[in-house]
């Protein structure tokens, strides 16, 4: 072997020649040896006209003079290994006709010993490694394409003599995931449970999420690009979100969306009558405070019809305080408590009665 000269190579066959013709053929044995027949003293050559398996044929001639009948002359032929080459060919996993450039590799031999490493492929998704001895060999990758996950599996190669294998390696694209958090929009600290959305991608569904008790729900893994959201049910008390949010997934990440939901309000109707007559009655004020005691809006008068609305209520509990009496009644100093409902007119009637006088008469003689 030319690489190895310990190792002795048996069924190498051999011509030899004297003037051009001729005059015996040798093959060597197990031992990588064979002797030739007694021949007349001078000069000859010798051909190799067949190469042990695995080993390229020599294309060198060997000059030999036998100088006397006892000499044994020797002759060492070399051999070369017959080559192998593998070729790797890197693809996405669900489109083969996506190569992918820039993955890395390490070619081990079957001991073990690294043979070759940083085996980068190319823009289109290829590259050779050439000179290989045959037998068998295992390659890792050591770094992915840009956007793909790294291939942990150990990949077994054969390589044969004067031949490219090709090796075909998939990769599957890196994966990203968005959280929804959906809060209040007057009060971002509040989160909402149980708003429901339709994920879609190129305009095809791809998931149903619902967020829970924490007003959060992170989706499943999906493939780096834009989706769209779409609210199909809103919080209790809350209004549908009529808008279509873009969210753009990115690669080992998880991307935040706060999606925000204003509160179904409703609106309070007060109508004000005489308590005697039931007659509306124009000119009297009133103001709403809330729950906590705060004066929502400004003060609000009655028209003609004896009608004030208070409108863009957040449901709950409100007092309606009369600040100010129609012209000749009375104010009413009670308080009246009205619970608004988100998306109804709620209607309150305030009663008041007329002031009334006395006159005295007194008679006297004329």
């Amino acid at each position: 072997d030319a690489n190895d000269k310990t190792k002795l190579l048996s069924d190498a066959e051999f011509t030899v020649y004297k003037d051009g013709k001729k005059v015996a053929e040798l093959k060597t044995d197990e031992s990588g040896k064979a002797m030739s027949p007694k021949l007349p003293l001078g000069e000859y050559t010798v051909k190799e006209t067949k190469a042990p398996a695995g080993y390229k044929i020599s294309n060198e001639e060997w000059k030999v003079t036998i100088q006397n009948e006892k000499e044994v002359v020797k002759v060492e032929a070399e051999n070369e290994k017959l080559l192998g080459s593998l070729q790797i060919i890197k693809t996405d996993d669900k489109d083969q006709a996506e190569r992918l450039a820039g993955a890395v590799f390490t070619l081990k031999d079957a001991k073990g010993n690294v043979v070759k490493e940083k085996i980068t492929t190319d823009k289109s998704g290829t590259v050779k490694v050439e000179g290989l001895v045959p037998g068998e060999y295992t390659l890792e990758e050591t770094k992915a394409p840009e956007g793909y996950e790294l291939t942990k599996q150990v990949i077994h190669v054969t390589v044969g003599d004067e031949k490219v294998v090709d090796v075909k390696v998939t990769n599957s694209k890196s994966l990203g995931q968005f959280e929804i958090v959906k809060v209040d929009a007057n009060d971002k600290t509040k989160l909402l449970s149980d708003a429901e959305f339709e994920v879609y991608k190129d305009g095809k569904k791809v998931e149903m999420l619902q967020t829970d008790k924490t007003g959060k729900v992170i989706s499943g893994k999906l493939e780096p690009g834009k989706y769209t959201l779409k609210e199909t049910k809103a919080p209790k008390g809350y209004k549908l979100l009529k808008e279509e949010i873009e969210v753009v997934v990115e690669a080992n990440k998880v991307v935040q969306v706060q999606v925000e939901n204003t509160k179904e309000l409703g609106s309070l109707q007060v109508i004000k009558k005489d308590a005697e007559s039931g007659k509306v009655l124009e000119g009297a004020e009133f103001r709403l405070k809330n729950e906590t005691g705060q004066v929502v809006g400004e003060a609000k008068t009655t028209n003609r019809d004896g009608v004030v609305t208070f409108e863009n209520l957040v449901p709950g509990k409100y007092t309606l305080e009369e600040t100010k009496a129609p012209e000749g009644y009375k104010a009413v100093e009670l308080k009246v408590e009205v619970n608004v409902v988100a998306n109804e007119v709620v209607k309150q009637e305030v009663m008041n009665e007329k002031v009334l006088g006395q006159f005295e008469i007194v008679k006297v003689d004329a």
